[in-house]
Parts: C-alpha cells; structure tokens; sequence
C-alpha cells in the first residue's frame, strides 16, 4: 500500500465548482501585544 492514498476522482459537479470558485487561504499571525491579526493570501 501506498503511503500517500490517492483521492478519489471528483465529480463532474465537484470538478465544475473546483473551476469556478476561488479558494482563499488566510494567514494568522499572534502579535506581542495578543492580539492577533489575519490576512488573505
């Protein structure tokens, strides 16, 4: 067995949304003073 499995295949709807949506990652930061401060990425 492989020890990275591989993903099952998308579906022509999950394929469709994949190609349509744009995915935002968000980076978190903790500052000294505790706040914390997130930004897109």
């Amino acid at each position: 067995m492989s020890p990275y499995p591989q993903m099952p295949p998308l579906t022509a709807d999950e394929l469709a949304e994949f190609l349509t949506t744009t995915p935002v990652a968000r980076l978190a930061s903790h500052n000294p003073d505790g706040s914390i401060h997130l930004s897109p990425v």
